[in-house]
């Protein structure tokens, strides 16, 4: 007979997920200029047009993350977060 397993709850896991982003981003944000650099110097380097069109590419997708950040509402104080999760999970 197996043992009945307590459910974890919707807050944690979002926030678990919402952890690995970040970081995922942060690891990203310090390991690829560093391995970009060492190609870019090997290949003899990047045209001036190339680099401007990435740095715009990069601004933008900066700025569709602030946009679709306005998606997901504020909890309420009243709210528990497992319940602001539960109904707010779709547009985050």
């Amino acid at each position: 007979m197996t043992t009945p397993q307590t459910p974890v709850p919707v807050s944690r896991t979002i926030r678990l997920i919402y952890g690995a982003m970040v970081i995922g981003v942060i690891l990203f944000a310090i390991i690829g200029p560093i391995a970009f650099r060492q190609k870019v110097a090997e290949s003899g380097g990047l045209p001036d047009s190339v680099l401007r069109i990435l740095l715009g590419l990069s601004l933008g997708a900066s700025a569709l993350g602030l946009l679709l950040r306005r998606r997901v509402p504020r909890r309420s104080t009243s709210e528990s977060t497992d319940l602001f999760w539960t109904t707010n999970a779709s547009p985050a």
